[in-house]
């Protein structure tokens, strides 16, 4: 059971901010089968899932678009303007969803002198944008979406790990499931050219059942416990971590 819950990727927050796109008007063909695969998706971040591909393209761009654009920094102010942009880039799920379904809500209030879109606009807008962004990535089949081809985890050697070419041979990248929201965690930056890298995550696993006879002790590191790229034991935990293998 222990081993179970380890490896939980469902987001809790997700099962709730997906509903503003399931209960969406959408304009156009492309948004409606999207949305059709998040119809009955319950917030699983697993690597083979469609729609947990759109929901964290869509959030990214979201945050972006609600946040980022109306805190605007004057034209000179490059740091300050960063720093916003970051700040926009870590708004919880939970906090991004009251911002647009709150009736009460300044994010989605309109101004008449301000030129600001609404929540729904904002909501579809970054919906298409999304949809942009992952047809670039993945291709224009959106049955062949998945989390894992578009979210992986990077185990870098240091330092050759930044060598140029060396350095492909001896990083390795796996396919990740998970987002900063569930219980195996994976914190993650979009990366141009390279889509969400995970930036954070479990280094160590173990599970101790303790008895009147004897304790019985699993674990595992996630890479293999040498640095050495020569070593057969370089990298061969990798992949057994990956699994949830002990």
């Amino acid at each position: 059971a222990m081993g179970k819950i380890q490896l939980d990727v469902v987001s809790m927050p997700a099962r709730r901010t997906v509903k503003l796109l399931k209960e969406l008007s959408v304009d156009t063909q492309r948004q409606r089968r999207a949305q059709q695969l998040l119809m009955n998706w319950q917030g699983e971040m697993s690597e083979g899932s469609q729609a947990a591909t759109i929901f964290n393209a869509w959030v990214r761009h979201l945050r972006t678009r609600l946040f980022a654009i109306r805190l605007k920094t004057d034209w000179n102010r490059r740091i300050q303007e960063q720093y916003i942009a970051g700040l926009s880039e870590q708004v919880a799920l939970d906090d991004l969803y009251s911002a647009v379904h709150d009736k009460d809500s300044a994010w989605c209030q309109q101004d008449k002198k301000s030129s600001l879109p609404d929540c729904r606009t904002v909501v579809l807008q970054s919906f298409d944008a999304a949809l942009d962004e992952l047809e670039k990535l993945q291709g224009p089949d959106m049955s062949q979406w998945t989390w894992g081809s578009a979210h992986t985890l990077h185990y870098d050697h240091v330092p050759l790990g930044r060598a140029g070419l060396l350095g492909k041979l001896v990083n390795r990248r796996v396919a990740a499931g998970g987002t900063a929201d569930t219980v195996n965690v994976a914190n993650l930056n979009f990366r141009m050219g390279e889509g969400y890298v995970q930036t954070f995550g479990p280094g160590f696993r173990q599970i101790i059942q303790l008895g009147p006879q004897r304790a019985d002790h699993f674990f595992m590191n996630s890479t293999g416990s040498s640095g050495n790229v020569f070593s057969k034991h370089y990298s061969d935990m990798v992949e057994p971590f990956h699994a949830g293998q002990f």
